[in-house]
């Protein structure tokens, strides 16, 4: 079977219709995790092809969400930004819909970055920051995975403080990742302090993100 469907979708920003690659859910395999929970996929890698590009316009956005309405103001905003990029992006937009590599995956989320730089979606630019880490992180390059991990570290802190974060996953999510980067970047007493509130909050979770922060939160301590 192959691993990989075209799936069509609208643009809510230009109303262009098109298709894109989507992983079959079936082809999707994990064999282990880093520390900080990067799953480590064998054969497919559904981060490639997480953001779906709209190949006219190039608005990208995460694929669950891509289809949906985008408020006015938001819209001007990103119309702007799109068209400060159109130059940038000419030569590779039609690539978008197809297989990716890399360092195409690594373009869509630099768009959804930009997009949600413009529009403060803070939470939403941590989590892209973060993929990019992981992604750097597959080629091997340290040096710009520190620096997308950084950024990911300031925008989980600006998530968790300038958006109203609904309890649970959402929240636990950011409270783990605001202790493992701080922990990853040796600040130990901030480490300590979030994945704190991580267990004070979500200590009898079930959920992995709880679990984990709760025995990072323990060794830190000894």
């Amino acid at each position: 079977m192959e691993s990989l469907w075209d799936k069509t979708y609208k643009c809510p920003i230009c109303g262009n219709e098109f298709t894109s690659k989507k992983v079959r859910i079936d082809s999707v395999k994990i064999s282990g995790y880093d520390d900080d929970l990067k799953p480590n996929y064998v054969e497919v890698n559904p981060f490639l092809y997480e953001i779906v590009v709209c190949s006219n316009c190039c608005y990208a956005e995460y694929e669950p969400k891509f289809e949906e309405n985008v408020n006015i103001l938001e819209k001007e905003k990103i119309v702007d930004a799109l068209e400060k990029l159109k130059g940038k992006l000419s030569n590779v937009k039609k690539h978008f819909t197809g297989e990716r590599d890399i360092d195409l995956a690594l373009k869509a989320y630099g768009i959804v970055v930009i997009l949600s730089t413009v529009t403060k979606r803070y939470c939403k630019l941590a989590d892209a920051y973060l993929k990019i880490a992981w992604l750097f992180r597959e080629k091997e390059d340290k040096e710009q995975e520190n620096i997308a991990l950084a950024h990911a570290l300031r925008s989980f802190e600006e998530c968790y403080l300038k958006s109203n974060l609904p309890e649970g996953k959402p929240e636990e999510k950011v409270l783990f990742y605001l202790g493992e980067l701080n922990r990853y970047f040796e600040r130990r007493a901030e480490a300590v302090k979030w994945f704190s509130i991580l267990v004070k909050k979500y200590g009898r979770s079930s959920s992995y993100y709880a679990k984990v922060g709760r025995d990072r939160w323990q060794s830190l301590r000894q």
